[in-house]
């Protein structure tokens, strides 16, 4: 279940009612949220919102013209002061420096 858990969550776009995914997997709530607490020492809710930092990172990071804005809200981001922060505070650095260093090691090879 924690891998069909995952698997939704890396290609699921926004945010999400967890009843609902645990409908999908045919699951109670409860049993998703322990499940994804016994595996992976989190909350079902943190984990889906890590893995949309993440792929919101490999975005930022694959320099294809989109700005900040535009891969955030594409994610499901829409409060992107809070966003930023929260990005800064996962990966040590501004969403915005993400895509520059990108960028300028592109520009540089």
């Amino acid at each position: 279940m924690i891998d069909r858990f995952i698997a939704l969550a890396d290609t699921a776009d926004g945010q999400v009612n967890m009843d609902d995914v645990a409908r999908q997997l045919g699951v109670s709530s409860r049993c998703l949220r322990q499940n994804v607490r016994r595996h992976c020492g989190t909350s079902a809710g943190a984990l889906w919102r890590h893995r949309r930092f993440v792929r919101v990172r490999h975005a930022l990071a694959a320099a294809n013209g989109a700005t900040v804005t535009e891969i955030a809200v594409a994610h499901g981001f829409y409060q992107l002061g809070r966003f930023a922060g929260q990005y800064r505070d996962l990966f040590g650095e501004l969403p915005s420096e993400t895509q520059r260093r990108r960028r300028h090691h592109v520009h540089r090879e």
